[in-house]
């Protein structure tokens, strides 16, 4: 079945590419079971060793200074991201770009689990419900990264099926 678009630079005799989503959806599915282990392994620190509401590591460290900094770190992240999509959109052929765009994904995966972990270590060390509630957040807006092939068409604009 050839799938082509009026401003595609793809030959005619040639058919459009089918890519498989099965290894961004691998990852997306390793990316939420560690969140998930991370998740209970807070709240079995939490429960079981009522960790750091007597105590505290850092001392008197206001935990909102940590979560603006966590933020910023986030909006670097997302202008990073950005950055990163627009070059993958600039690649010309489309195997080259799907590549790309799946190394870009699995890395991005990766960092937002290390950021879900690095919310556990701070919750375990300042006993604030600041990061604990942060935590939680982190658990939903996975949901947004699950690899959609509406998500992917809009990155690929030509007649690129994806299975």
């Amino acid at each position: 079945m050839i799938i082509l678009h009026e401003n595609t630079n793809m030959n005619p005799e040639m058919p459009a590419p089918a890519f498989s989503l099965k290894g961004m959806k691998r990852a997306f599915y390793v990316f939420v079971t560690f969140n998930v282990i991370i998740a209970i392994t807070a709240l079995v620190m939490y429960f079981v060793f009522e960790p750091t509401g007597n105590y505290n590591v850092l001392g008197a460290t206001n935990p909102w200074y940590l979560v603006v900094m966590y933020a910023a770190f986030g909006i670097i992240n997302y202008f990073s991201s950005k950055k990163v999509t627009k070059f993958i959109r600039e690649t010309a052929d489309p195997i080259k770009r799907f590549s790309k765009y799946e190394s870009f994904y699995k890395k991005k995966t990766i960092a937002n689990a290390f950021a879900c972990a690095t919310t556990l270590v701070l919750f375990i060390i300042t006993g604030k419900y600041t990061f604990l509630y942060l935590l939680g957040l982190q658990m939903i807006i996975p949901v947004m990264l699950y690899p959609r092939k509406k998500m992917l068409s809009a990155l690929f604009e030509e007649g690129v099926q994806f299975s």
